[in-house]
């Protein structure tokens, strides 16, 4: 089992990167938000080793929780690696935790991915991410909106995060779309 490497990021290319070791080796890896690699950096990648029809095939993340739930729902029959990247590129992945640990089938499955899946995830889920700790999320309706409005997850997120406590959702969802337009 591979649980990360270390290594120089050579190339991006799409949603992969090739990193290459100190000792020369050289790993072509699929990654789920190619704005958290720097080309020519030295960074720890967590992997995770999909094994289909003797093809080897790497899943990196920069953080290791992602990893871990990336792992988890990959163990959900009916959930390969393509659905999970797909399920996390769609939500943050505190929210994620969230709707499963709090059984929120329905909002779980308007997750781009998910559908009728919703509540197979959360029975085998729910106990298994409790240990992951969830950080606060701001302006969760919000969150909503712009996610059917197709910003991408992790922009949308990190926009909420800079945005001032105590706003109504109208004030921040205006100044949330004005600070994604502007980009």
């Amino acid at each position: 089992m591979i649980k990360y490497i270390v290594g120089k990021i050579v190339e991006i290319v799409h949603n992969t990167i090739i990193l290459e070791t100190q000792s020369g080796i050289a790993f072509e890896i699929n990654i789920l938000n190619k704005e958290k690699y720097i080309k020519n950096e030295t960074m720890k990648v967590y992997c995770f080793l999909y094994t289909f029809e003797e093809k080897n095939t790497l899943f990196g993340f920069a953080d290791k929780n992602e990893c871990e739930i990336f792992s988890l729902l990959n163990s959900v029959s009916g959930i390969g690696p393509k659905t999970a990247l797909q399920i996390m590129k769609n939500v943050d992945i505190n929210l994620l935790i969230s709707y499963i640990s709090n059984n929120r089938i329905d909002d779980l499955a308007k997750i781009n991915g998910i559908g009728n899946k919703a509540e197979k995830i959360c029975i085998e889920l729910k106990n298994r991410v409790k240990k992951y700790t969830i950080s606060k999320i701001k302006y969760e309706e919000v969150y909503q909106i712009l996610v059917g409005l197709n910003y991408k997850s992790s922009l949308i997120f990190e926009t909420l995060k800079k945005l001032p406590d105590g706003l109504d959702d109208e004030e921040a969802l205006k100044i949330s779309i004005r600070e994604l337009a502007n980009g």
